[in-house]
């Protein structure tokens, strides 16, 4: 069962649920921040932020920082206050924020993670990855990065010592593209999915990864379409082994990683991109360039 929970915004970015699920946030490309709260994801506030256009928002349960062309801001989202910005740095844009703990931590168009604690200050930057860091994530210890680079692609990692970043060890997981894009922790944080130009997902063993979705790519896809260079949407886990991605097309396909094979399939925006996607007990919540937000019923998948 679907319903429409907003049907004339521009299209969004990024969502990010709370912890325990009552609250989700979503950036448009307009540079409004909407707030949804309750099981039926009501919606709260529409707040106008000063950025032109947004490319990422991170949520900790009652502050969401946002992020695009613009400085960093954090907005109260109980009172719908903004509570400060935060000065990019010079001469970048940033791509992609997370929390890690009272810190903050992004990415942008250079080689570069900074960290910023909650009061504004640039703490401290370190230099990895490619020639552009597009997405961040954070897995409880480390921070993790998907860094582009010419002729291909590769995740990083990160760990905050004191107000310090350094690096920090990690599986090799290197994509032959350049269009690795978002990156997805499952559950257990023992796999991470992105998207390029298809799924990719990997499962740790130690210091080693394995693609576990190389030999079935073809199931996300209609093989008869050839290479396919439309969008994918960020992918999301709704179970230990599955992950729901917006495909070309515009659907919605859920992939059980482990079997190699889509489980299940969600036509919501008429045919358009989906553009951002968020999953929570049972809630699947995804935007699409048809300016509607749906939020979608699904069973709870067999592991």
């Amino acid at each position: 069962m679907s319903r429409v929970i907003e049907d004339d915004v521009e299209h969004i970015v990024a969502f990010a649920f709370s912890e325990d699920g009552a609250c989700l946030v979503g950036a448009d490309g307009n540079g409004i921040l909407y707030v949804w709260e309750g099981e039926a994801l009501e919606r709260r506030h529409q707040l106008e932020t000063d950025l032109d256009v947004m490319h990422d928002v991170a949520f900790d349960g009652r502050h969401a920082v946002v992020v695009g062309v613009g400085d960093l801001e954090i907005w109260d989202v109980e009172s719908g206050e903004r509570v400060r910005s935060i000065a990019k740095p010079v001469g970048h844009e940033i791509q992609a924020v997370t929390f890690v703990g009272d810190r903050i931590a992004a990415v942008g168009d250079a080689e570069l993670l900074w960290l910023f604690d909650r009061e504004g200050r640039l703490l401290s930057q370190l230099a990895f990855g490619g020639e552009r860091n597009v997405s961040l994530a954070f897995d409880g210890e480390r921070i993790v990065c998907a860094a582009v680079r010419q002729g291909g692609s590769r995740v990083v990692y990160a760990k905050v010592d004191g107000d310090r970043l350094v690096e920090a060890e990690g599986p090799a997981i290197e994509d032959p593209t350049d269009g690795m894009s978002a990156l997805a922790f499952s559950p257990s944080r023992d796999l991470v999915a992105f998207t390029a130009r298809e799924l990719g997902v990997y499962g740790f063993d130690g210091a080693f990864a394995t693609n576990l979705s190389a030999e079935g790519a073809v199931v996300v896809r209609d093989p008869a379409r050839g290479t396919v260079a439309e969008p994918w949407s960020a992918p999301v886990f709704v179970d230990r082994t599955q992950v729901a991605v917006g495909v070309p097309g515009g659907e919605v396909a859920v992939i059980d990683v482990k079997a190699r094979k889509r489980v299940a399939t969600y036509a919501l925006h008429g045919g358009r991109d989906v553009t951002a996607i968020a999953f929570d007990r049972g809630r699947l919540v995804t935007a699409g360039r048809d300016y509607r937000v749906v939020v979608t019923s699904i069973a709870s998948p067999s592991s």
